[in-house]
């Protein structure tokens, strides 16, 4: 909610505390200044053009604040339309009340004797920023899906209200120690991107605002998953390399961890419309294609940073306290710089008697307990658009997940809490049950000897008809034939002539894949990958499927199925997959059910004579 006329105006700016500093922004505001006697500033974190971001303390109700103001001259109209214009941005922020976006308490203007400061208050945010996690190397697959899902449902609850962000980047998403998602800087992330020259030239309507936000998004998620920030402008991240033709590189590209769904989902978001696949251009697509592959079931919770289960790159945000906060990108400081940025002295030991925080060292927050935070379409057999069966998802298992095992409700990860006396409430039960359980035993046992020893009429064992086995398993089955499958945008022939050497019984002959020539990697929206389409002749339920890699090794691949002969990689249910194999692998089937058209679809191929090619020796299917 944001409050504008509830302080006293008298003696807007008191700077009887200074330290003789000034910040980049202006000459009215010092270190120690108070704005309408309540928001005192603590120091200088970051300056964006007249706007600079400071680390405050509301006075009133003893909370760390953020501040962004702008100080102005009557005869400096730049400076006024910029002050102007972050007011109207703060206030219509306001209109969206989240769990996960920063709120905005107060934004108006005051007076003082050499001008005029617009300014805004907005919750102060515990945690390390996207950025930050992102400068120390590549998240984590699931963790960074998590953290841009977060992200990503804030964005489309201000997209429901006709609200936008305007600028998003690395620096506006933060983590807490707990993994709690929070986004800042709405609405005024666009003022900040015009001053940053990244912005739109004119007025955008919804729909453009909407997609530039979903486009940076895509952006965050490949920032997460590679380090790299992929959308002008400099946010503190490497930008991301283009290939030979002038083509982004995708995050599976530079990083090799990143699953193939992820690196769709990234490319489609950053493409937009431009995208060869399915596009994503809503916020709430991406929520939809996120969910679907990350392991989070807590609503505004990545699940996935609590304490006792910290990747190696985020250890550090374990300990109490958030181990992060504002910086040059809007939250999170310049490690590098932060003490001469700020430009003032250290506070002495009376500072911290005041319970206030050490603005040169945010990173550990504030040492007096009063002032820590608050804080697609799916096809029609429920095949999501790349074949995968959303039904049988099992990538991600609950001890994966970081939570702990759930225990009785209200009791935590570890079960139920002692009784008084230090005895468990059930445990006076213990000795009924097992008697109970003994008794049940015994008859159960009496009854089965009666069934086997008394015997009656007609109890002939020589007339017990035998019981008919069930089909016997691994025994092979014959293709009755296969042709390459390279579906567009590929040109639909993959060597064709050779097609027969992957089930010809010889491994000594093989089937090769066209050489790609580097820099090169399946997953791309324009090349997925390709593969091997088998036609068993009718419908067959395969267990296993053995697959020998030929001389060109590794390779990655899935083995998909349909009844149908598809001519798009969707069509193709997935079953099974390998990574990285080479000579003989088995691969059981998973989901089992009979199908008659089977693929073998290579994912990755290995390097040789400076091109990238694929080779499989034999195919063979088992019942």
């Amino acid at each position: 909610m944001v409050e504008a006329g509830n302080r006293p105006q008298s003696a807007d700016v008191d700077n009887s505390v200074t330290n003789g500093a000034s910040p980049a922004g202006g000459e009215i505001l010092l270190a120690e200044s108070v704005l309408d006697r309540r928001y005192r500033l603590i120091g200088v974190l970051s300056s964006r053009g007249p706007v600079t971001l400071w680390r405050g303390d509301d006075t009133v109700l003893t909370r760390p604040v953020a501040v962004r103001a702008v100080e102005h001259t009557d005869d400096d109209a730049g400076r006024r339309q910029v002050a102007q214009s972050l007011l109207s941005a703060a206030v219509n922020s306001g209109r969206l009340v989240h769990p996960g976006a920063a709120s905005t308490y107060d934004a108006t203007v005051t007076s003082t004797e050499n001008g005029q400061v617009s300014y805004v208050i907005t919750e102060w945010v515990d945690g390390r920023t996207l950025r930050q996690l992102a400068t120390e190397g590549p998240l984590r697959a699931e963790q960074a899906a998590a953290v841009v899902l977060g992200a990503a449902r804030v964005i489309a609850a201000a997209h429901e209200r006709g609200l936008r962000h305007g600028g998003l980047r690395p620096g506006d998403v933060i983590v807490s120690s707990h993994g709690t998602v929070k986004v800042i800087d709405l609405e005024v992330g666009a003022v900040l991107a015009r001053i940053d020259g990244v912005g739109p030239d004119g007025e955008q309507d919804a729909a453009e605002a909407a997609a530039d936000d979903v486009r940076a998004l895509g952006g965050l998620l490949y920032a997460a998953l590679t380090g790299h920030w992929p959308l002008p402008g400099d946010t503190g991240l490497p930008s991301a390399p283009y290939g030979t033709y002038g083509r982004l590189q995708s995050p599976r590209q530079l990083n090799h961890a990143v699953p193939r769904d992820l690196d769709a989902i990234t490319m489609a978001a950053l493409s937009g419309e431009d995208t060869v696949g399915e596009p994503i251009v809503t916020a709430v697509d991406l929520i939809a294609e996120l969910e679907a592959v990350t392991p989070v079931e807590a609503l505004h919770d990545t699940g996935l940073m609590t304490f006792g289960d910290e990747p190696a790159n985020t250890e550090e945000m374990a300990p109490g306290y958030g181990a992060g906060g504002y910086g040059p990108d809007g939250y999170g400081p310049d490690t590098a710089n932060l003490p001469s940025t700020a430009g003032f002295a250290a506070p002495g030991p009376d500072d911290y008697d005041r319970g206030r925080g050490r603005y040169d060292d945010y990173d550990r927050g504030y040492p007096d307990d009063r002032y820590r935070g608050r804080y697609q379409d799916d096809y029609d057999e429920g095949y999501d658009r790349d074949g995968y069966d959303r039904r049988y998802r099992d990538d991600y298992p609950p001890a994966q997940r970081g939570y702990p095992p759930a225990g009785p409700s209200g009791t935590g990860p570890r079960g139920g809490r002692p009784a008084a006396g230090g005895q468990q409430p059930g445990r006076r039960r213990v000795p009924i049950i097992i008697g109970a359980i003994v008794v049940v035993l015994v008859l159960v046992v009496g009854i089965v000897l009666a069934l086997q020893l008394g015997g009656g009429e007609g109890d002939d064992p020589g007339n017990t008809p035998a019981t008919s086995a069930g089909p016997t398993q691994g025994l092979p089955v014959t293709p009755a034939g296969a042709e390459s499958f390279d579906p567009p945008p590929g040109d639909g022939n993959e060597k064709p002539g050779s097609v027969s050497r992957a089930y010809d019984g010889d491994v000594a002959t093989q089937w090769e894949t066209e050489g790609y020539n580097p820099p090169f990697t399946f997953g791309r929206p324009e090349k997925k990958g390709v593969g091997l389409l088998f036609d068993l002749g009718d419908a067959r339920d395969v267990s296993q499927v053995v697959v020998t890699v030929g001389s060109l090794a590794p390779s990655s691949f899935e083995i998909r199925a349909a009844d149908t002969k598809g001519t798009e990689l969707g069509q193709f249910q997935v079953v099974g997959q390998q990574q990285g194999a080479s000579n003989e692998v088995k691969v059981t089937i998973s989901p089992r059910g009979a199908h008659r058209y089977w693929l073998v679809w290579l994912t990755d191929l290995p390097q040789a004579e400076g091109k990238f090619k694929g080779s499989i020796a034999e195919v063979q299917f088992l019942s």
